[in-house]
């Protein structure tokens, strides 16, 4: 992990200085650290710094950080996201997580896990990423390939709890990029579901629709008419999308599912590995384009929206 972390110091002022110049907005940085429980490593387990508008803070930290240790082959993940948890999150901003990582959480079923049973600290890893995605923060997980590739599926389902994605990279030098289209993403789609929730008032004031489905398609007419686009990130010419079998990761309820589930899954992979749904070996040339809104896109925010009117 040590190219990673050599690429995000080198780069942390220029992706600030290209969130804040492209995003309108004036990013805040939080660095949380994490290796594993003792005995398989025995400097520490995370390390949380929270929220700072001062890169120079976050490049100091970065300065500071190295990979060490670790005896087995999983990691303290869990952990790092019950710390994501805890930071202070500003409810009014667009909230992202993006963990970066080569190996699997604890308990998931992998071979040479010295915690098989989970975090030692209880930490349920599924359940975190629910209350992340519940508090409207979106967690994608950026995966160290190709030595992280037999779990692609498993840490796209726990993104998606969230309504994060998997994003594979197979260069550390394309980390920057990463993270800035990641984040300007981001920001995009917290401007465009404020725009629906403007169009979504409009449309129920206007008394035309009656249900959540009226209103959604009258807002997707809206909304194209006017020629409305957002921001999607993209890999050379593909978008990161989700398998079938991440899909049914994302359907567990906790990690004791998730393993049992992953059980059936290596089983499978190790019998007859599939051919993938979206994309491992690919372009690192992540970035972001204008694209506009699909209408399942815009059915799903105007719902969300509309739901939370009514309660």
């Amino acid at each position: 992990m040590d190219q990673y972390i050599e690429k995000a110091r080198d780069n942390i002022c220029n992706i600030a200085e290209q969130i804040t110049k492209e995003g309108y907005c004036n990013p805040r940085f939080a660095l949380i650290e994490f290796r594993d429980h003792p005995p398989e490593d025995t400097t520490f387990v995370t390390r949380s710094h929270d929220f700072t508008d001062d890169i120079e803070e976050i490049k100091k930290l970065l300065d500071k950080c190295e990979a060490y240790g670790g005896g087995d082959t999983p990691e303290a993940v869990a952990d790092a996201v019950f710390e994501a948890t805890m930071l202070s999150w500003n409810d009014s901003a667009t909230k992202l997580v993006l963990l970066i990582t080569d190996g699997p959480p604890h308990g998931i079923g992998c071979l040479l896990d010295a915690f098989p049973s989970g975090c030692p600290c209880g930490h349920d890893l599924l359940r975190l990423c629910e209350s992340l995605g519940k508090r409207g923060v979106k967690l994608h997980v950026i995966g160290g390939e190709p030595k992280i590739s037999q779990y692609v599926d498993v840490y796209a389902g726990m993104a998606l709890k969230t309504s994060g994605r998997y994003l594979p990279l197979n260069d550390p030098a394309e980390l920057a990029a990463l993270v800035a289209a990641a984040a300007l993403e981001a920001v995009s789609v917290k401007h465009f579901e404020e725009t629906i929730g403007i169009f979504v008032s409009k449309v129920i004031d206007s008394g035309k629709s009656s249900n959540e489905r009226e209103v959604a398609s009258q807002v997707y007419q809206d909304i194209t008419s006017r020629g409305a686009v957002t921001k999607s990130l993209r890999a050379g010419l593909m978008s990161p999308t989700v398998t079938s079998e991440g899909k049914e990761f994302a359907k567990c309820r906790h990690m004791g599912e998730m393993k049992t589930r992953y059980a059936t899954y290596r089983r499978k992979m190790l019998k007859s590995p599939p051919p993938k749904e979206g994309f491992t070996k690919h372009s690192n040339d992540y970035k972001v384009v204008d694209t506009p809104p699909s209408k399942e896109e815009v059915q799903r925010i105007s719902e969300k929206l509309l739901r939370e009117r009514s309660t």
